[in-house]
């Protein structure tokens, strides 16, 4: 928007206007489109994602199930949960099985996998052409899991948990923790009693 030769006065109330204005017109469909994602999304064996209704994926995502890594059959399945939010640049990559239950939270550039390439030095042709080893992931209702954050395979983390930013989750995370570093350790508890975190 280019105003000039406009008492300052004038323009900041018409921009104030222009930007409340474009506020109230937002909808949450605009940021995923007609096909329950938004754009530059990439979608990979989506025959075996399941996503649940009010659910939507930021610009910039990939979801993606594996059926085969090289002669290694695989059967990887997807599930997301109701009302998901899934922030822009996350991926999210199933061999097996990853299930995000309702409400869960995820930040921008978050990656989620349930595999990892074998790690046999003795084998030839390098580690990328090794079967993966595939355990499930299981992110609880309602949890937060914040920027940049990577879950590693095999980890469960429980019901409205918070992971905070560029934490590596390598093990279970129980409900209702916050938890944080790499490995992310459990930091925080929340107390039913007193009705606050607190610090374990």
């Amino acid at each position: 928007m280019k105003l000039r030769g406009i008492p300052k006065k004038v323009i900041t109330k018409v921009r104030k206007n222009f930007y409340v204005k474009r506020f109230h017109e937002f909808a949450m469909s605009s940021a995923i489109g007609s096909d329950g994602y938004g754009k530059d999304c990439v979608i990979q064996g989506a025959e075996r994602i399941s996503i649940g209704a009010n659910t939507w994926v930021d610009k910039g995502c990939e979801l993606s199930t594996i059926d085969s890594h090289f002669d290694q059959k695989l059967c990887g399945t997807l599930v997301l949960g109701k009302h998901v939010r899934i922030h822009h640049g996350s991926r999210i990559t199933a061999a097996g099985s990853i299930v995000l239950e309702d409400n869960v939270l995820i930040a921008p550039e978050v990656f989620i996998t349930d595999h990892n390439h074998g790690m046999d030095p003795r084998l030839s042709g390098g580690y990328s052409e090794q079967p993966l080893e595939v355990k499930p992931v299981k992110i609880g209702e309602g949890s937060w899991l914040g920027q940049r954050v990577c879950v590693m395979p095999g980890v469960t983390i429980g019901k409205h948990c918070i992971i905070g930013a560029a934490s590596v989750v390598t093990h279970d995370i129980p409900d209702y923790c916050m938890a944080v570093g790499s490995p992310a350790k459990v930091v925080k508890k929340w107390n039913a009693v007193t009705e606050s975190w607190c610090r374990v």
